[in-house]
């Protein structure tokens, strides 16, 4: 049941996520969303590569890291999400994503919901220790500028994609 209030992502990020999780299947695709800080509305998404390139885990390639954590704390703003992909199971944490989760922000995640493989539903968790509680995902209408820095964003870094490491996140849970 979703009742708690979740991260508000723009519209424009939203598609640009689940552009990014297309285009990556049937691999896992990740990423972080950053927003203004204080705000806890997401208006950037950047895209990071996987470093394991597989469809079953992710793991944000270290420079990636580096180089978007630095990105997102020189133009002023704050993480507010976490993504990935589960490209052959449903937009929900696995075993391994709630062993796995290192960061108190909310996890979004794109999953298979029907008869491709490509993820089509994006889904807000918030995972703590081995629990996962599902969020309200609110949707905000983008303005100009936020457009603008997610184009840029994604230019910059192409198709790539970004995580923690982990096993993998898409397997059937045992």
């Amino acid at each position: 049941m979703i009742g708690h209030a979740g991260p508000s992502i723009s519209a424009s990020v939203i598609d640009t996520i689940l552009a990014h999780a297309w285009a990556e299947s049937p691999n896992e695709a990740c990423g972080l969303v950053a927003g203004e800080r204080g705000s806890h509305r997401g208006t950037v998404f950047h895209a990071a590569r996987n470093a394991l390139a597989s469809p079953y885990r992710f793991d944000v390639h270290p420079a990636d890291l580096v180089r978007i954590l630095d990105e997102i704390d020189r133009a002023g703003h704050e993480l507010v999400a976490i993504f990935h992909s589960h490209p052959r199971s449903a937009a929900a944490p696995s075993a391994l994503d709630r062993r796995e989760a290192r960061y108190a922000v909310p996890h979004l995640i794109a999953g298979k919901e029907g008869g491709d493989d490509a993820p089509r539903t994006l889904r807000a968790w918030q995972i703590a220790g081995s629990s996962a509680r599902e969020l309200e995902l609110r949707v905000i209408e983008t303005d100009q500028q936020s457009v603008a820095r997610v184009s840029s964003t994604r230019r910059a870094t192409g198709s790539s994609t970004m995580s923690t490491a982990h096993e993998p996140s898409s397997l059937p849970e045992r």
